[in-house]
């Protein structure tokens, strides 16, 4: 099966069908970490070789122009469900002899190197341990939120009750992405996700995400973090937060947190 495919519009801009489906796309997972907080990327992509969709001959025949119909990329599993969606604003999409060029506009941080390698990974299946993103540096760990929040909203996301307990492995939350990793897995298990930060933390306790409202936190081998939680520079007290910004926001939101 392919791992990917470009959904379009038909004529009209009435329904979505699919373009093509296609394995391998150059010049889109090539986000670097100072573009994190980006709200939007242009980039121009090469599918080198792909199957055409339904709408690939009603939209680009041979010889065609350009159109603009494009409105997302599919990330697929290895049974061609879903797992993730790149939303795609107003492209052009043309033939070339090297492929299919694409340049578009997304909302957002241009993908990071490591998603494409984490949506191999989630091809194999959900994550069976946690702690698997404790593996990759500050880049990669943002990659790891990315896409385990794309992960995230395609399941049930039943939460429990008020006041509920969870207990947050601490061993390697040397960051801020880190601790995003470490919350969402102690929430949701291995590969789960609640807010990459802290403005997505609050969103998550309107309910969906595995709690609502108030919980304790029980934070094991706090103190690494204490001895190596370095924010960025500049500091951003929401997307890149200190650990004590951390701590401040989760007693604010109503958040317990016991020390181990």
């Amino acid at each position: 099966m392919a791992k990917y495919r470009l959904i379009a519009e038909d004529r009209y801009g009435l329904e979505e069908g699919v373009l093509c489906s296609f394995d391998e796309i150059t010049g889109f997972f090539t986000g670097a970490l100072e573009d994190d907080m980006a709200e939007r990327f242009e980039v121009d992509v090469l599918i080198p070789s792909y199957s055409p969709g339904e709408y690939m001959a009603a939209l680009l025949p041979d010889g065609g122009k350009a159109i603009d119909n494009v409105s997302s990329l599919e990330v697929l599993g290895r049974d061609d469900t879903v797992l993730g969606v790149y939303h795609l604003m107003p492209s052009t999409t043309r033939l070339v002899p090297e492929g299919l060029r694409c340049s578009f506009t997304t909302p957002g941080h241009r993908p990071f190197p490591e998603e494409e390698e984490l949506w191999d990974m989630w091809r194999a299946g959900r994550p069976q341990t946690s702690g698997v993103w404790a593996q990759y540096g500050d880049r990669g760990r943002r990659a790891w939120l990315d896409v385990a929040r794309q992960r995230h909203v395609r399941t049930n996301g039943a939460d429990r009750p008020d006041g509920s307990t969870f207990e947050l492995d601490g061993t390697h939350v040397t960051d801020s992405a880190g601790f995003f990793c470490a919350l969402g897995e102690a929430i949701n298990g291995p590969g789960g996700y609640y807010g990459k930060n802290l403005i997505a933390v609050d969103d998550c306790m309107s309910g969906g995400y595995g709690t609502a409202g108030g919980f304790t936190l029980i934070w094991h081998d706090l103190d690494v973090a204490r001895r190596s939680w370095k924010p960025r520079l500049p500091y951003d007290p929401y997307y890149d937060p200190s650990l004590d910004r951390v701590l401040d926001r989760l007693a604010q939101f109503g958040v317990t947190v016991e020390r181990r």
